[in-house]
């Protein structure tokens, strides 16, 4: 007895192209990129592996159309965020809200940029770095115009703020503990416009002990008196 399928419903060659990255991106999402297969993302899509290979050669180059779409999603919350103000502590904090809003997204496709399992591919890492530029591009520019930070000094604080941010941001945990949460207050602190005079500085330092021919010592030195009666 030979086994009928029922054939896909017809859609244009654009069309199937948006519902079969549709139907991948959330297997992606779910199984990471080693856990993905074709086979499923042909099942769900309810098309037969001829037609899923006739718009992609292989999974690789299925995910990295996809990884295309969330790098651009991501570069444009992000840069909404950063030009949407001229106040810099906003714009630290609607930075760090952007990639957290992006993150809570039902479709979880965030983790096709930071929990895929292919983060050490070449392809991959050229795309994310792609956004890291562009981000950083755009804080240098910040703070060469509206802080005392300038130059070589300026590209590095602001790969800085990019990392604290895009570093390793997850979900999960209080907002306290999340690695965005701290760096929103860091980025806060080096976005400082020219003139404001930053946090209260702590209290003076303790002392440091005595030294003793260039040695530290637990104590000061005993008196002659406390010696003698110790002499004793």
């Amino acid at each position: 007895m030979t086994e009928t399928t029922s054939s896909p419903t017809r859609m244009p060659r654009a069309e199937r192209r948006v519902q079969l990255m549709d139907v991948a991106r959330a297997v992606f999402a779910e199984q990471g990129y080693a856990g993905a297969a074709m086979d499923e993302i042909a099942a769900r899509a309810q098309v037969s592996k001829p037609v899923l290979y006739q718009h992609f050669s292989g999974k690789h180059e299925l995910f990295l159309a996809l990884l295309d779409g969330e790098v651009t999603e991501l570069d444009r919350r992000l840069t909404a965020a950063i030009g949407g103000t001229g106040d810099n502590r906003m714009r630290a904090h609607g930075t760090v809200h952007a990639v957290f809003a992006y993150m809570d997204t039902p479709e979880r496709s965030h983790r096709l940029i930071f929990e895929s399992g292919a983060e050490h591919d070449p392809e991959v890492q050229r795309r994310v770095e792609a956004v890291r530029e562009s981000i950083a591009a755009q804080i240098t520019r910040i703070l060469s115009t509206d802080t005392v930070v300038e130059g070589v000094l300026a590209q590095v604080v602001a790969r800085g703020v990019v990392e604290m941010v895009l570093g390793g941001p997850r979900p999960r945990g209080p907002p306290s503990h999340s690695p965005g949460h701290r760096g929103g207050r860091r980025a806060g602190a080096v976005a400082r416009p020219r003139g404001h005079p930053g946090p209260p500085r702590r209290g003076p330092t303790p002392p440091l002990r005595p030294r003793v021919n260039g040695a530290r010592v637990r104590s000061f030195p005993r008196t002659p008196s406390r010696r003698l009666a110790a002499d004793r």
